[in-house]
């Protein structure tokens, strides 16, 4: 079993790295140093306006380490072919769950090391703590993500849908209660409650290390944590493990409508139908606009604001540009063949039609925080970033694909 983990983890491992060229390319890379140094300088200068003690940034505090703490899943690597080939092996399979339990406690760990650190000035303005206390924190905040991680390695076995909501209530109360001794009452009581977690689902985990595993549910939830994966990296480039779920649309068949049916207008037609009903692009789309939107309504500098309305608008042109070769397997258009030109033409349509709107949500979202006399810039960054995306970056990777 532990060879078995060891080679899946070697294939995932594998996977993965294909696609994170695309996800760390420089221009990304360069983006995210530049927000982060923004959101820093804005989390100092916020912190500079706070009263010493900050008696509500225990409460920010407290809401950001549960936010940590759901960072990560159960990682068992199980394929759907293994509720056959691996049932003979069922009681051999502990020693594999524990160690898919150790690997998934390495990206939290992680993520709470970095979060906590991003906290630690918060802290000390609420509670005046200093940064020895950081070590203390982070072990106990680890040992409540292992508690985590216990209570979804129980869930593998055949239980019932109740028991399983048992298990993660005495988790999330649990952890509510440490973290509510960390910041309201003494570090002791956060340390004892993380032991008495950790000591109940141990306790636990010895008395249904003899049950039968429950394959369905376990496969499922790897299937779907694998696909939450691949969501977040086909933001950036092409995964074929995704599937499109199309949708009827009917509230924007006046939308459909609009569209001649000349022929000059046939992939215009065919173009927004697919990015409308599909949840690959429109969805996508959405997503983008609401995290962009989220992530602006945080800033109050213009030059930070086009950083961010850049690179969410950047993501938006990166998943509409395969919409361009949605249709090359398409055996109509060889029979009945529209001119290449008509093609890129109405592409481009839908491409301006999306990029406009999206800079237009973006600007009234930054009219919310952006000083009124600075706003034309904002107005004319978002106008160049559209301009240069649509007429230098998008011919540029057309260039490169078969259409």
């Amino acid at each position: 079993m532990n060879q078995l983990f060891s080679r899946r983890l070697a294939n995932h491992h594998r996977q993965l790295q294909k696609y994170l060229r695309y996800i760390l390319n420089d221009s990304f890379v360069v983006i995210l140093t530049f927000l982060f140094g923004g959101a820093t300088l804005y989390y100092s200068q916020i912190l500079k306006q706070l009263p010493t003690p900050f008696f509500l940034g225990r409460f920010v505090a407290l809401a950001i380490c549960i936010l940590l703490l759901l960072v990560g899943k159960l990682a068992t690597l199980l394929k759907p072919a293994d509720r056959l080939f691996l049932l003979p092996k069922e009681q051999e399979m502990n020693r594999f769950l524990d160690q898919a339990r150790n690997y998934s406690l390495i990206l939290p760990a992680i993520v709470l090391a970095f979060g906590l650190g991003f906290l630690m000035p918060l802290i000390k303005v609420s509670l005046g703590w200093d940064l020895a206390s950081y070590p203390m924190i982070l072990i106990g905040l680890i040992g409540l993500k292992f508690a985590d991680l216990q209570a979804k390695r129980q869930a593998v076995y055949q239980l019932t849908k109740q028991k399983r909501q048992m298990v993660r209530t005495v988790w999330w109360i649990g952890s509510i209660l440490a973290l509510v001794g960390l910041f309201f009452v003494h570090w002791l009581i956060f340390y004892l409650i993380v032991l008495l977690v950790n000591l109940h689902f141990f306790s636990q985990q010895k008395r249904l290390q003899t049950s039968l595993i429950d394959w369905e549910f376990t496969i499922d939830s790897e299937q779907k944590r694998m696909y939450r994966i691949y969501r977040f990296i086909n933001l950036f480039t092409d995964v074929p493990f995704i599937e499109s779920k199309m949708r009827k649309m009917r509230g924007a068949q006046w939308l459909f409508e609009r569209v001649s049916k000349k022929q000059t207008q046939t992939y215009s037609y065919l173009f927004i139908h697919r990015f409308m009903r599909s949840d690959e692009y429109f969805g996508q789309v959405v997503r983008l606009l609401l995290l962009g939107g989220v992530c602006l309504l945080a800033v109050d500098d213009w030059h930070f604001s086009l950083v961010v309305s850049g690179l969410f608008l950047y993501l938006i042109t990166f998943q509409i540009i395969p919409l361009m070769t949605q249709y090359q397997s398409q055996v109509l258009t060889r029979l009945y063949p529209v001119a290449k030109e008509i093609k890129e033409k109405n592409f481009y349509a839908i491409l301006r039609w999306v990029l406009s709107m999206s800079a237009l949500i973006f600007i009234l979202v930054s009219l919310l925080t952006i000083q009124l006399h600075l706003v034309p810039f904002v107005v004319l960054g978002n106008i160049v970033i559209v301009v240069i995306l649509q007429g230098a970056y998008v011919p540029m990777r057309l260039k490169k694909m078969q259409y």
